[in-house]
Parts: C-alpha cells; sequence; structure tokens
C-alpha cells in the first residue's frame, strides 16, 4: 500500500471518528446542544435537563435550568413552580415565597402554587435520603427506603 493510500484512510478514519462523536454529542455538554437546536426544541430539552438534575437532588444545577427558561419564557408556570419547590427545599423561603406570588399572579388557580406551599411548609430538606430511598425502592428494599422517605420529609 503506499503512502497516500493509507494517509487517505487513515483520515477518513478520523473524519469518521470525529463525524460519530460530533454526532453522539460526546464533544458538547448538555447545555451546549439546547442552544444548538431551535425553538421549541431547545426548550424542551431546557425542561428536561431541569427535570433531571432536580430528580437527582442536584438543586443548584436544576434552579440554573428553570432560571434559564424564565428568561426565555418570564412567566412560565412550570418554571415558576420547580424554582419556586427547588428554593423551598434549599431553605430559600424567601425566595420561594416570592415565586409563589409570582405564579399566583401570572396564573391564578395554578396546581403548582399548592405545590410551592407544600414545599414551603416541609422548609429546606436533606436529599441524601431522597436518593437513598429512592436506590432502596428500586432494589426493592421497601422498608428502609420508607424510613428514608420519612427521614427526608422529616
Amino acid at each position: 500500500m503506499t503512502q497516500g493510500g493509507s494517509h487517505a484512510r487513515l483520515s477518513r478514519y478520523v473524519l469518521s471518528l470525529t463525524l460519530a462523536t460530533l454526532v453522539s454529542g460526546a464533544l458538547l455538554s448538555p447545555e451546549s446542544r439546547t442552544f444548538a437546536l431551535s425553538g421549541d426544541e431547545a426548550l424542551g430539552q431546557l425542561y428536561r435537563n431541569a427535570r433531571f438534575w432536580m430528580n437527582r437532588g442536584d438543586l443548584v444545577r436544576a434552579t440554573e435550568f428553570w432560571t434559564r427558561i424564565l428568561h426565555l419564557r418570564p412567566n412560565d408556570p412550570r418554571a415558576l413552580t420547580n424554582l419556586g419547590i427547588v428554593a423551598a427545599q434549599g431553605g430559600g423561603l424567601k425566595k420561594a415565597n416570592i415565586l409563589l406570588d409570582r405564579l399566583s399572579r401570572s396564573h391564578p388557580g395554578d396546581p403548582g402554587i399548592e405545590k410551592i406551599r407544600s414545599a414551603i411548609l416541609l422548609g429546606k430538606l436533606d436529599v441524601k435520603w431522597l436518593l437513598l430511598a429512592r436506590k432502596e425502592r428500586k432494589e426493592q428494599h421497601f422498608s428502609a427506603a420508607y424510613q428514608d422517605y420519612e427521614r427526608y420529609l422529616k
């Protein structure tokens, strides 16, 4: 095989690998991919990222994504609700009350109002118990999961 043929094969291999990596998104963070999308797709990706981090118990990352959504849609009821819940869970009761007021004014009667009120009543929660309870429930250790859910809610 000639050196030119070997070089061409290597170039095609590198190009294929680069394209595969870009398509799979391995070189782009979830945040970067969000803004590469357009319109409703980008907003949908922001919602998915926010829920992902919220479900993981990462209140800081969840807050970042809910805040981004509010920058795009200032009175989005889902973002206001979840940002209020995250604020309350993190101990930011003043911020949660502000978001509750904002949601009540922009969307009176929205079910998120009661969700934020409940989160405020519960106050700051220790997310480690929630994550442990979910893990134990998934592993079908129901009595241990129940105890951890109780610790989480206390």
